[in-house]
């Protein structure tokens, strides 16, 4: 297993995030089988950290968590880890059973357009005053997968100038994967620079 982290510095305030933004998506193509199970529990740790993390800090959040093959579907839609507890281990495995191709392309560009929406209608949620503080919005993507793009209409060049694009705007972009080389391949996304 290979994680890289691509880490652009947020506006540097000295003070903590106004809201946190997570968007997660993970791979259950039929490739995923290679993982051996593995995907289920890292799957429930990052949620557990994130809800940790939200716990601890006590900043606002709000956690999406997509599931992908040639569909993407929801799984969680904007839950807030103060409020809500994490999906269990069964309901994490029932949702990520391997099977179908891979739509990662269009799953980036369609959690990165969430991610901006969110932030936006978050920004339109605070005052004129509020908003002209320049509250910093933490905005973080991550992405787990095994294989390369068989499905999607969008071409890799795209999603990496979408991902760039993010990152110049203080998105943190992370790529988690297996069974490739993820230093290429998060260089080929513009995970890593």
């Amino acid at each position: 297993m290979t994680s890289i982290t691509t880490r652009q510095a947020t506006r540097s305030t000295g003070l903590q995030p106004a809201i946190v933004l997570k968007n997660i998506c993970i791979d259950r193509s039929g490739s995923m089988t290679s993982f051996g199970g593995q995907q289920y529990a890292m799957t429930e740790e990052l949620l557990l950290d994130s809800w940790k993390q939200a716990r601890e800090s006590n900043i606002p959040t709000q956690i999406t968590l997509k599931t992908f093959d040639d569909q993407v579907e929801t799984m969680l839609n904007k839950i807030n880890p103060n409020t809500q507890n994490t999906p269990s281990l069964q309901i994490i495995r029932e949702n990520l059973h391997p099977r179908g191709s891979t739509k990662l392309n269009d799953t980036i560009l369609n959690s990165l357009i969430q991610l901006e929406e969110d932030r936006d209608i978050y920004l339109n949620s605070l005052s004129n005053e509020v908003r002209g503080l320049n509250p910093t919005i933490v905005q973080i993507l991550v992405v787990i997968t095994d294989g390369y793009d068989n499905q999607s209409d969008s071409t890799k060049d795209y999603v990496k100038d979408k991902i760039l694009e993010f990152r110049e705007q203080g998105g943190e972009a992370i790529l988690m994967a297996a069974n490739m080389d993820a230093q290429v391949i998060g260089s080929e996304y513009g995970f890593n620079i």
